[in-house]
């Protein structure tokens, strides 16, 4: 028993020394695991000085007086991704599905005189499935290819509204006397696709930068308002969107939260309709 534990406590100290030759500590942990099999040691460490969410995990599995170590330190944030294809030697893959949620909001560019618009309630929502490949055995470089689902939504500003005119293009008016505006927006549901090269300079720290397109191939134009003291609603599909969209985008990655943004050059609206470009900020988990 006391070989077996000895040998656990090399292998946390070789682990911790290996690659980034870093020194791990862990001060004030909630809950201490060890658990011993015949050919399996595991540790599991919870909670730590001011980070009770904190989670380690160290695997040894012992082969002819030799151990295998594998080390997990992934929970300071939530995370969903799961490994793709043949497991490497040290027990991690090369490739991994991972699940992104976002939220983001506009900030609007290149507007004509006389586009009204409003930022603070604008804004974009996706959901995206990423295949991460990883360029080297330490994870520090890879490539992301996603795609998802994308939803916009496009305010205009108090006393100015979204119309689709009789040549079916979508224009900003005004609102005019004795009506009430309550919100005026232009939305969008599509599909877009990102492609990224990211690199990570330290634990849970790391940028990336890459292209993306985005396919609209939904959109509406909707009113809510209020006039002679009735409450009307306003609702016409088919807005004359810009359907294929593409651009820029980078990343900051966080131990919390990632932060990224995004230009597109084109117009959102197509036709003679009215003109604004979009440069996004926002977050995805």
């Amino acid at each position: 028993m006391k070989t077996q534990l000895f040998i656990i406590l090399l292998a946390i100290c070789m682990q911790a020394h290996a690659g980034d030759n870093d020194t791990l500590t862990i001060s004030k942990p909630t809950k201490v695991t060890i658990i011993t099999g015949d050919s399996l040691q595991r540790i599991i460490v919870k909670g730590r000085e001011g980070d009770p969410n904190y989670t380690y995990r160290n695997t040894i599995e012992l082969v002819d007086s030799n151990y295998v170590s594998n080390v997990s330190i992934n929970k300071d944030r939530w995370d969903l991704s799961v490994g793709v294809g043949k497991k490497r030697d040290d027990g991690c893959y090369s490739y991994n599905l991972s699940l992104n949620l976002g939220v983001g909001t506009p900030i609007f560019a290149d507007k004509q005189p006389g586009v009204h618009l409003n930022e603070f309630r604008s804004y974009e929502a996706f959901v995206q499935l990423n295949l991460n490949g990883f360029l080297n055995r330490r994870q520090t470089d890879w490539f992301t290819l996603g795609v998802g689902l994308i939803w916009n939504h496009y305010y205009s500003s108090n006393g100015f509204r979204f119309i689709k005119d009789d040549n079916g293009d979508t224009q900003l008016v005004s609102v005019g006397d004795g009506i009430d505006l309550k919100s005026s927006h232009v939305k969008t549901f599509g599909y877009n696709a990102t492609l990224l090269y990211n690199h990570m300079f330290a634990r849970k720290w790391g940028i990336g930068a890459g292209i993306f397109t985005q396919k609209n191939f939904s959109s509406r134009v909707k009113a809510k308002y209020k006039m002679d003291g009735k409450s009307n609603k306003e609702s016409a599909k088919h807005a004359n969107v810009n359907k294929t969209m593409f651009g820029w985008m980078g990343v900051v990655y966080t131990p919390v939260v990632d932060v990224y943004v995004k230009y597109s050059p084109e117009w959102v609206l197509a036709g003679d309709g009215a003109k604004f470009k979009a440069i996004t900020l926002g977050v995805y988990y």
